[in-house]
This record gives structure tokens, C-alpha cells and sequence, in this order.
């Protein structure tokens, strides 16, 4: 996930491909609420700026297919492959307590119980069952399960996150 992003937005989705005629595109997206990001009517931005309305949203067994008011035909959906979605950053949902956007969290030092610098995180890597923490250990990167028996502790603003690894995970 993108987390160096101009003017303070954040990456909502990917466009993978068009899909049929009529300006439908596949979409890779990066929301937990994609028929909210999605909904007819909603704005995204291109990296450029340019903007795109929502015209239509469907649920596929694999990936969403999304129209754009924008491209109403294959050749415009074409255009759109690769493109990441944008928002900007203060149109997201407010947090509940003890959730993080993963841009939030990339780059905070990552420090064991007693305070020793292991390393830092550089991706979330959003799961199904669990999200996991790639943690760069100055060479080597490994996945730490994003769960409170693991991860106790979580300071935004200090950039900063508390792992209690099990035997074996760092090793």
C-alpha cells in the first residue's frame, strides 16, 4: 500500500483492468468498506488530480468491477489500468479504539518490552483473518501477527510500536 502520497491522500484501490465493453474496470481495492468508498455518486482522484465519480458498483467472487461516470467506454477503462484511487486522507471513517491506518503505522520503530530497538515497520499486510506487521530487522524483513498478545501496544504519534515476540518469531 502506498503510503507516500502528495497532498496528504491515501490510496483506496488499484484499477487491475477493464472488464467488457461498456467502461467497467476491475478494481483491487483497499478499503474495509469498499460499497462505501464505491457507492454511486463517491469521488476519486487519479494521481494527477483528475477526478473520477462512481457510476456503478458491483461484487464479483473475485475482484469488484466499478464504473466510472468518466469512461464510458473499454478504451477509457483502458486508460485507467494500473491507476491507483485516491482520497484525501480526512474523508476517511473516524477509528474506533485500538484500530490504525496502515500508513499510520509504516515507518514507526518497532521496540520490545524492555525497550531495545528491533527494527521498523515497513508494510501492513492487510488479512482476512489477521493483519501482520512486515518488520524490517536491517536486512531481513518478517511478519508479525498484528494481535494484541503480540503487538500490546500501538503510539501513533510517537510512531512507535511494541511487539512481545514470541520464541522463535525473530530468530
Amino acid at each position: 500500500m502506498s503510503t507516500d502520497v502528495p497532498g496528504d491522500r491515501v490510496v483506496v484501490g488499484r484499477v487491475v483492468r477493464p472488464h467488457g465493453l461498456r467502461g467497467a474496470v476491475v478494481v483491487e481495492v483497499f478499503t474495509d468498506r469498499p460499497h462505501t468508498r464505491f457507492a454511486p455518486g463517491e469521488v476519486v482522484e487519479l494521481s494527477d488530480g483528475t477526478t473520477l465519480t462512481v457510476a456503478a458498483f458491483k461484487t464479483t467472487d473475485r475482484l469488484p468491477l466499478v464504473t466510472f461516470e468518466e469512461a464510458p467506454d473499454r478504451d477509457a477503462a483502458e486508460r485507467l489500468r494500473g491507476q491507483e484511487l485516491f482520497i484525501p486522507a480526512e474523508k476517511r471513517r473516524p477509528l474506533e479504539e485500538d484500530e490504525f491506518w496502515p500508513d499510520e503505522l509504516v515507518g514507526s520503530e518497532v521496540v520490545g518490552p524492555d525497550g531495545q530497538r528491533i527494527g521498523q515497520v515497513v508494510d501492513v499486510e492487510v488479512g482476512v483473518g489477521q493483519d501482520r506487521l512486515a518488520v524490517d530487522l536491517g536486512g531481513r524483513t518478517i511478519s508479525v501477527p498484528f494481535v494484541r498478545e503480540i503487538v500490546p501496544e500501538v503510539d501513533v504519534e510517537g510512531r512507535r510500536v511494541v511487539i512481545d515476540p514470541p520464541p522463535g518469531l525473530i530468530d
